[in-house]
């Protein structure tokens, strides 16, 4: 279960990095950090619903 919570909370500091690169520098790098950042999102939600999520062994 951490692991799961570990993902979400990682996916939430990129998508805030992102939305801060791209107003300071409108550079194309803020959507790598966006694409990763839900991609760590999308894991740790889909870990949650399945209830595998490191600890829920």
């Amino acid at each position: 279960m951490r692991h799961a919570y570990t993902r979400i909370i990682i996916g939430i500091i990129m998508v805030i990095v992102s939305v801060i690169v791209f107003v300071k520098n409108s550079d194309m790098s803020a959507g790598i950090y966006l694409l990763a950042g839900a991609a760590f999102i999308y894991s740790g939600v889909t870990l949650l619903k399945k209830g595998t999520g490191k600890g829920n062994e």
